[in-house]
């Protein structure tokens, strides 16, 4: 019995190191980096929602759910770099994550040893810089939590704690909830739990996501004033229609460019993926009861479903990792039957093989990753944040890095506590950075403005005029629309031009570029 509980703890242990180690270390330089565009969208979307409902008012029906922004959106209550804190609310996700992926695997393959090399290798995979990128970018491993509870809480399953799925179907939903195209991961839970369990298990699923997701769906429709679930529908569409004919455009090119990417990033656990499902359904066909082939197709699945959400919108690489944890369970699968029915002898060669395999796999990710430029900064960049935060400008040479920050500092300067600012294409980071907001939902992005009105400029000018805007940055990225941006705002007669951001090879995101307007009527 003690030696049982002294197995658990040391396996505990040795799960959380392991995530520190590979996750927390890798994810820790990433902290002071420099902004980027995705994770100041969301960013974006915590300072508003604390913002309005501090003030006592309701969320604009048109913003999406955006959860993972509205439980993280309490930093801004605190007298701290925000920026900086949602990205350490990230790391300490990612690390719980990864602690529960490790458990999840170690219980799949009963192997304590393969666990801390297959899953050291996968997360330092998982966290390579092209595929997390700052952290807070995305919902992703925040969504990992309660999906990887759902699958350690399945693999505890028996006769007499059936009542488990209830709380399966709970974090599932959550989980959903948290990433919406995480709903075919749910999907493939509910049909295992149907062909392995039956119907009334698969209620008990269905009743416990109800649950948890129509109280949170009420809450988050309450939140912005009611009006039923299509004032949720609503937002989507207003939402992701701005970057509509971008998907359309870039699809197909992008799919086959960044999931070459993610293939040579993880071709070792792919390669072992396929041998050990050849091996699995080899044992199968000399005896069916000897496998459960419900869990590895189950796994197969995991593996597999992850692909829709890049074929289907604008994928980038690090949609592809979410097939990671489907492959990892197929390995695990195979090394668990591989201790049940090799030798002694081939099962060190099986290991020693996986051994050599993962370090000639990780290595490159590893190596790339830790001699990228950020790790290498002289001045810490989180002091530029504090300097645009405190409004204080001195001779910071880390805001001259980024055209993000260069920017954020000339508008922070051209501007007063109660200015309002719109911006169009991928600077919405802009928001956070300078502490402004958009005179409304719609001035958050004036290109995804000008495509609902079908490219009306006259509307467009029309809107200008009646919701006045005090700074205005088009930007001149290369993207549908924005050219005629600039006329649209000179026709107004409302604003003059009052800097100018240029393009430099040297600087971070160095197409934010374009020319700054105020309005003639302000003061300082």
């Amino acid at each position: 019995m003690f030696t049982n509980i002294n197995h658990k703890n040391l396996s505990t242990v040795i799960a959380i190191l392991v995530a520190i180690f590979t996750t927390g270390y890798l994810r820790i330089h990433w902290i002071p980096f420099l902004p980027e565009s995705d994770g100041g969208v969301y960013t974006f979307f915590s300072q508003y929602f604390y913002t309005t409902l501090a003030n006592g008012e309701v969320i604009a029906p048109s913003y999406p759910i955006a959860l993972y922004s509205l439980l993280t959106s309490w930093v801004y209550g605190l007298d701290i770099n925000q920026y900086m804190a949602l990205r350490w609310i990230d790391l300490c996700l990612a690390v719980i994550a990864s602690t529960l992926f490790f458990k999840v695997i170690e219980k799949e393959s009963g192997s304590l040893f393969f666990s801390v090399v297959t899953v050291s290798a996968v997360l330092i995979v998982m966290n390579n810089y092209s595929f997390i990128l700052y952290g807070f970018r995305n919902s992703i491993w925040a969504a990992y939590v309660p999906l990887f509870l759902a699958l350690l809480a399945s693999q505890s399953i028996n006769k007499k704690n059936h009542y488990l799925f209830y709380f399966i179907g709970a974090v599932a939903a959550f989980g959903v909830l948290l990433r919406e195209p995480f709903l075919f991961f749910y999907i493939t839970g509910a049909i295992a739990i149907l062909f392995a369990y039956g119907w009334k298990i698969l209620v008990k699923y269905l009743i416990g996501s109800a649950i948890l997701g129509f109280i949170t769906l009420f809450i988050l429709i309450m939140l912005r004033g009611g009006g039923g679930l299509q004032i949720i529908i609503e937002s989507y569409i207003g939402f992701f229609g701005g970057i509509q004919d971008l998907v359309n455009e870039l699809l197909i090119s992008n799919f086959l460019k960044n999931s070459l990417i993610a293939i040579k990033a993880y071709w070792f656990g792919i390669t072992l993926s396929i041998i050990s499902a050849i091996y699995i359904l080899k044992l199968n066909l000399k005896d069916r009861k000897s496998v459960s082939t419900n869990r590895f197709f189950f796994w197969l699945a995991l593996a597999l479903v992850p692909i829709i959400e890049p074929i289907f919108k604008l994928g980038f690489d690090y949609h592809f990792i979410n097939c990671i944890p489907g492959l990892a369970g197929i390995s695990a699968m195979g090394w668990k039957y591989v201790s049940l029915n090799e030798s002694k002898i081939v099962k060190k060669y099986v290991m020693g093989a996986i051994i050599i395999l993962y370090v000639f796999g990780v290595y490159p990710n590893l190596s790339r990753t830790l001699n990228i430029n950020v790790y290498h900064k002289e001045n810490p960049v989180s002091d530029a944040y504090n300097h645009l935060w405190k409004n204080n400008y001195g001779e910071i040479e880390t805001i001259r890095l980024s055209n993000y920050l260069i920017a954020a500092d000339m508008i922070k300067k051209l501007s007063k506590k109660d200015s309002t600012l719109a911006v169009a294409g991928f600077a919405q980071v802009l928001y956070p950075l300078t502490g402004l907001f958009p005179a409304s939902i719609e001035m958050m992005d004036l290109r995804a403005l000008y495509l609902k009105l079908n490219w009306n400029e006259d509307k467009l000018v029309g809107i200008l005029q009646e919701q006045r805007p005090t700074l205005i940055f088009p930007t001149k990225q290369v993207l549908p629309g924005i050219p005629n941006l600039t006329r649209a705002i000179q026709r107004t007669g409302l604003y003059e031009r009052v800097a100018i951001i240029s393009y430099s090879p040297n600087v971070y995101y160095k197409t934010i570029v374009g020319d700054i307007y105020r309005l003639k009527s302000f003061k300082q």
